[in-house]
């Protein structure tokens, strides 16, 4: 049973909408309904329940899906570049879910050296729902770095559910550090002083990757920006206030003009405890 709360927040009925992942009643955004209540919990994904389906930009490129959380003042870390601590564990799961969901994972070498992210899908319950969706062994990991500067014992080389590593740098990367790349990780050079992200995705898609997760940080989420890359974000937003000129945000780099602005179409909106979990689709 549910009981609209909001009706004056209204999508179109054609909007497809994820599926919330856990026991404990929440609000949330449905296309057409407005804000809705579940007076009853809603269940954990199950094979039942497939991932939202991505319109892309064209046929050439696999869809990109940004998943970011952030404070109420929009910063995705502390001005010293800690370790994020200020989500909860749903925020956790939620990641759990669309990671299950994905075919690749893809970071920044910057957002790599600072958090060194375990980038596997944790949970026996979401890699059961993985297989389920027929999706057998692990995510390809993707590393962006056009400096070709990594620590080999960095996490990202644990490749234990054999999803494959792939490290993409630029021409211009230093050779001793390709080479020593090269003994852990299949590494690709796209671009000559830049990655060029277009050309990145469009050789996953040949390589038969559809679905596309990006876990930041601000600059590569930019960089995909910019390109018009990517196609659908998932935004936590955690009950929080970090400050500080020098810490970053979601997006970082340059930054649109007014003029320029990519707009966003809000396709589901769920509360959780004090955090808000949104899903936008690019407008293009």
């Amino acid at each position: 049973m549910r009981r609209l709360i909001r009706p004056s927040l209204m999508l179109p009925t054609a909007l497809l909408v994820g599926i919330a992942c856990n026991e404990h009643p929440v609000e949330h955004c449905v296309a057409g309904q407005g804000i809705v209540v579940d007076a009853e919990p809603v269940p954990r994904m199950g094979p039942a329940h497939a991932p939202v389906e991505l319109v892309m930009f064209g046929d050439f490129q696999c869809p990109a899906t940004a998943y970011m959380a952030m404070t109420v003042d929009g910063k995705i870390t502390s001005s010293r570049r800690e370790f994020p601590r200020f989500t909860t564990d749903y925020d956790r799961r939620n990641m759990d879910r669309i990671r299950a969901q994905s075919d690749a994972v893809l970071v920044g070498a910057q957002t790599m050296r600072a958090d060194s992210p375990s980038l596997h899908v944790r949970t026996p319950a979401m890699q059961e729902y993985r297989r389920s969706l027929g999706k057998s062994g692990g995510l390809l990991k993707i590393l962006v770095t056009a400096s070709a500067k990594i620590e080999t014992d960095s996490r990202f080389f644990d490749d234990r559910d054999g999803g494959g590593l792939l490290i993409v740098t630029v021409e211009q990367a230093p050779a001793e550090r390709v080479t020593l790349l090269a003994e852990r990780a299949e590494v690709w050079r796209i671009g000559r002083t830049e990655v060029e992200l277009p050309e990145l995705l469009q050789r996953l898609k040949q390589r038969g990757v559809e679905r596309l997760l990006v876990e930041g940080g601000g600059e590569l989420n930019w960089a995909l920006a910019r390109e018009d890359l990517l196609d659908e974000l998932n935004v936590t937003i955690a009950p929080a206030l970090l400050g500080g000129r020098q810490a970053p945000t979601l997006l970082e780099g340059a930054g649109f003009p007014m003029k320029g602005q990519r707009r966003l179409r809000l396709e589901e909106l769920r509360r959780e405890g004090d955090e808000l979990y949104c899903r936008y689709t690019v407008l293009r």
